[in-house]
């Protein structure tokens, strides 16, 4: 039983290693941004981003004093994180007798394209979704033996995974419906004890115990634009149509806890479809787990169909291995994704200046983590210079956002210029005093 456990870890484990050694240098946007929190934290640099999910960053500062921000070893923390969690998703298929068909699912679900692309990345959503499967392994535990242990394990995991992204909370909701009304109290009071270090940091920070998840909710709302439900419709076809059969069955014939499953996959689909604006295919990575466990009960169900329905099964995933594939493939040979991006190129050169302020209408997060500065979005520069101070501009004409920026408007300089691979262009100003023509 155990070799059995060591080969799931090293099914999902290895092929994210292969990854992560393949992976050029140069990171995601958001990965940046959490990783300027941590410098926050252990270097006391100023760039931060106070809105951001916080049990992922806060997680990565001990990580990254140990590890000396060795990024390597950051994300490689996190698929072992994600490994683990597959591990414990497949003692939750070991209900069910047929191992080999426990073992192809767990394969595919490794392999879904989502995961190539997402488990070795430092964004929160494969924290949330191993810390959820966490959770529901409890939750089912729990209502087997009813040992209290596994309850309060139940609430930890639930409120850990809501606090790497407030998403997540839906199973909360989902899971606590259907326990008896003594264990709702019981689960209530333990969520509420778990959120409480959450609740001081906000209120010793800024005096209101959830001010971060309403800034995180405004800058959402704000500054992210509709996007066609037909284009979720697609990502979800594309990696989860594999398990969307597993709606098909009665849920009033499963266990209650899987309800608990089954009603959370079906809200988790309603938000994402109607009430999140953006539509990217990364966050149907929260139904991913409990749709591969709905997936299995529905196996169980169709006796004589079962071969059929997996090499159905097995074709649908092979799809969606291609899309992850194809992304890879395009990311890693992409030049601009190496040390000639022009992003990059513009922040090593200001590194000998030490700057302290920094205009710039692209990638702020990434200038401030190869410049340990302050990063303002020049939305309006000649409202910014004379408030701010920047001591340089950085500008790209034809790949950042196009705030209106002509630079005979303002006393500066330019001392630096590049054109990446993919020709992108970056221009480097000098501020030379804060006078607006």
């Amino acid at each position: 039983m155990k070799k059995d456990y060591i080969y799931i870890f090293l099914i999902s484990f290895i092929p994210q290693l292969i990854i992560l050694l393949l992976s050029p240098p140069i990171l995601f946007w958001d990965e940046y941004s959490y990783l300027n929190n941590v410098k926050r934290v252990l270097l006391n640099t100023p760039y931060f981003e106070y809105y951001r999910f916080p049990l992922l960053w806060w997680m990565l500062i001990p990580i990254s004093y140990i590890t000396n921000f060795n990024i390597f070893l950051i994300k490689l923390f996190l698929i072992f994180v994600f490994s683990l969690s597959v591990v414990v998703l497949y003692k939750i298929l070991e209900e069910y007798d047929n191992k080999y068909i426990n073992y192809i699912l767990i394969l595919f679900y490794s392999l879904n394209g989502l995961f190539l692309i997402w488990a070795s990345r430092i964004y929160p959503d494969i924290l949330a979704s191993s810390l959820l499967v966490f959770s529901i392994y409890f939750y089912i535990k729990y209502f087997k033996d009813s040992k209290e242990k596994n309850l309060i394990s139940y609430s930890l995991f639930s409120v850990l995974s809501t606090l790497s992204k407030y998403e997540y909370g839906l199973w909360l909701i989902s899971s606590m419906i259907f326990l008896n009304n003594k264990d709702k109290l019981k689960t209530i009071i333990y969520s509420l004890l778990f959120l409480t270090p959450y609740f001081l940091y906000n209120l010793i920070l800024y005096n209101n115990p959830i001010f971060i998840f309403i800034e995180q909710a405004e800058v959402v709302y704000k500054y992210t634009s509709y996007q066609p439900i037909s284009l979720f419709l697609f990502s979800l076809l594309i990696s989860s149509s594999a398990y969307l059969f597993s709606l098909l069955q009665n849920p009033k014939k499963i266990e209650n806890y899987n309800k608990s499953i089954y009603l959370y996959i079906i809200l988790s689909i309603i938000f994402l479809a109607f009430f999140v604006k953006s539509k990217d295919p990364r966050y149907i990575l929260m139904i991913l787990p409990p749709f591969l466990i709905l997936t299995r009960i529905f196996i169980n169900k169709i006796k004589g169909l079962q071969f059929p329905y997996l090499f159905l099964f097995s074709i649908l995933n092979i799809v969606s291995m291609y899309y992850g594939i194809i992304f890879l493939i395009n990311y890693n040979t992409n030049l601009g994704n190496t040390y000639l991006n022009y992003i990059y190129r513009a922040s090593d050169y200001l590194k000998q200046y030490n700057p302290e302020v920094i205009l710039t209408n692209d990638n702020w997060p990434m200038i401030a983590y190869y410049t340990n500065s302050q990063v303002y979005i020049m939305y309006n520069a000649t409202y910014l210079i004379p408030r701010v101070y920047p001591q340089f501009i950085v500008y790209s004409p034809n790949c950042g956002v196009p705030f209106p920026f002509n630079p005979n408007d303002y006393n500066i300089s330019l001392i630096y210029y590049y054109i990446d691979p993919n020709g992108c262009q970056i221009y480097v100003y000098r501020v030379n005093d804060y006078f607006v023509k």
